[in-house]
């Protein structure tokens, strides 16, 4: 199944993301509870808490796909720590996500993760995403 993220709704006690199956001849549309910061902080590591807020509150769409990156991340970086931080291109001024991934001591072996889970996994996220998350390898 594939699945893409659409806009986020409120209802007076939840906040809901809608994610459209983009199967041929589908038109499920399931509906999620948007996860919250603390959720992500379960599996992230944030420095600066409240610049990730405000780009996850911009791009709402984010947050649950945080969530469910965390299965395909592990398996290519099982016990590595994942931290996120958002960055700002000084040239374009363009805001990213910056998803990093500490290398352990072990830089082949990560960069080799890394270009596994690219054509596995993360090549085949929609674009939309990836346009705004940046996953890199990063020495503690």
């Amino acid at each position: 199944m594939v699945l893409d993220y659409a806009p986020t709704f409120t209802t007076a006690s939840q906040t809901y993301t809608a994610f459209w199956n983009k199967q041929p001849g589908s038109t499920t549309v399931f509906e999620r509870t948007l996860p919250s910061l603390t959720e992500i902080t379960r599996f992230y590591s944030i420095n600066t808490p409240d610049e990730v807020r405000r780009f996850l509150t911009i791009y709402d769409f984010l947050s649950p796909f945080l969530i469910d990156a965390i299965g395909s991340l592990r398996q290519y970086f099982p016990k590595h720590t994942l931290m996120l931080s958002v960055q700002t291109d000084p040239d374009t001024c363009v805001q990213n996500l910056i998803l990093s991934i500490d290398i352990q001591n072990d830089p082949d072996q990560a960069m080799q993760g890394l270009d596994r889970m690219d054509a596995e996994w993360w090549f085949n996220v929609s674009p939309k995403i990836r346009d705004l998350v940046l996953i890199t390898l990063s020495a503690g």
